[in-house]
């Protein structure tokens, strides 16, 4: 069984780090699936496929040669008809995703467990086994989490006065990205025990709100969707030594939290008799 070590909820900012980002705008909104590897590229749907070919869809992971093995599904007293969706793969084929309502990660050795409750999504894992997550529901709200697969420890990424919050990617390093609300929408990183909001982290000049943070490779750069001039756009931030500018005024957005949510809401919901 899993514990819980629960930070809280921070109320006032951290000090912020050393660190500035130089913004690039790279195209149309990204997929929540893209990578963007050590060498700078941008992977579409790259948290789905790993170095050795392998690749998840839906509920089967399907080997380099072609082959598929079925993940299964999490079934319990209050759900039936339930599906899995395969959201991404490390390079040791372990994989991480939704199953019906429930968070799950499926290892060769122990099949698909559930790591999360009711209304949890799983969206990235690392090769140390360190998986990104939110669970809560869309009426009050979501909380991210990195799950310790070796430890089966879970801890919350602190956020400060925000309702729905969404981890999205992790790189080998343990750096989170993804984004929060409450009203507003921000993205943000989370490393060595610090949130950072990255509207904090670029010029007020930039003309861009940034409202998610997609993944994030070993050298720090991170990809993301935000608005650019008022228009929807992906942009790919690179690190660099600086100061912290004034954080432009983040735009609504919620939907993209409930979203997810929204496309397992087909699924019919019932209690066992």
């Amino acid at each position: 069984m899993s514990t819980l070590t629960l930070l809280g909820v921070l109320t006032s900012r951290p000090a912020a780090a050393a660190m500035f980002y130089s913004i690039t705008d790279i195209g149309s909104r990204l997929d929540f699936r893209d990578t963007i590897n050590n060498s700078s590229q941008v992977v579409k749907l790259g948290k789905t496929i790993n170095t050795k070919g392998q690749k998840v869809d839906g509920q089967f992971l399907i080997n380099s040669d072609g082959t598929k093995k079925d993940l299964g599904v999490i079934t319990d007293y209050y759900y039936e008809d339930m599906s899995t969706n395969a959201l991404a793969v490390n390079n040791l084929g372990q994989v991480v995703g939704n199953s019906g309502f429930d968070a799950f990660v499926w290892t060769e050795e122990k099949g698909i467990t559930r790591i999360a409750s009711s209304y949890s999504i799983a969206n990235d894992i690392n090769d140390k086994g360190q998986i990104v997550l939110y669970e809560g529901s869309p009426g009050s709200g979501f909380i991210s989490y990195i799950y310790n697969l070796g430890t089966g420890k879970k801890e919350s990424i602190p956020i400060i006065n925000k309702i729905y919050t969404s981890a999205l990617g992790i790189n080998e390093k343990g750096d989170v990205v993804g984004g929060a609300y409450d009203g507003t929408v921000s993205a943000y990183v989370y490393t060595n025990g610090v949130l950072q909001y990255l509207n904090d982290l670029i010029s007020p000049q930039s003309g861009w709100t940034l409202e998610f943070g997609i993944d994030i490779n070993d050298a720090g750069q991170i990809i993301g969707n935000g608005i650019f001039n008022g228009e929807e756009r992906a942009f790919l931030l690179t690190p660099y030594d600086g100061v912290p500018k004034a954080v432009p005024e983040p735009s609504s957005y919620v939907g993209v939290f409930l979203a997810a949510f929204g496309a397992l809401g087909v699924q019919q919901r019932r209690r066992k008799t």
